[in-house]
């Protein structure tokens, strides 16, 4: 029974501490980012083993930036409204099969040697979520079954 209970707890603090900082940010990362990003305000950043992540605001847009231990960009995404859409992306999600499904969040993100991609969550009635994406020609590019 003890040693149930002290597994237990062992468990749930191994859990609780898995986003907790585990490295310092390399002066390579922190460098590389001032450069990308001269006026990011409210810099927040995260170990994720694979990455390092930089939370932050531009303008008071919420942005996301991850990049590897030598400081190399990897990616970004940055929330952004259906107001803010190019008229193509509108129309690639008005011409799919997720037209009349109701947008919760849309991510723009840019990825190293990749085109620009628009994350589209869409909920339908019955609670089935979904990530819908888009280039910005409003091409559907895949969709995925949202966790």
């Amino acid at each position: 029974m003890y040693r149930k209970l002290i597994l237990s707890i062992v468990l749930a603090v191994v859990v609780m501490s898995a986003d907790a900082q585990f490295r310092k940010i390399p002066a390579e990362v922190t460098d590389s980012f001032e450069t990308r990003y001269p006026t990011a305000k409210h810099v927040n950043w995260r170990d994720q083993i694979t990455a390092f992540v930089a939370e932050f605001t531009i303008d008071g847009e919420e942005i996301k930036s991850f990049f590897n231990s030598k400081g190399e960009w990897l990616k970004s995404t940055r929330k952004t409204s259906m107001m803010k859409l190019s008229p193509e992306v509108k129309d690639g999600l008005n011409k799919s099969k997720f037209a009349k499904w109701t947008v919760t969040e849309i991510l723009e993100q840019q990825e190293k040697d990749k085109e620009l991609q628009f994350r589209v969550t869409v909920n339908k009635e019955d609670a089935t979520k979904r990530f819908v994406f888009f280039n910005n020609k409003g091409q559907l590019l895949r969709d995925q079954i949202a966790l």
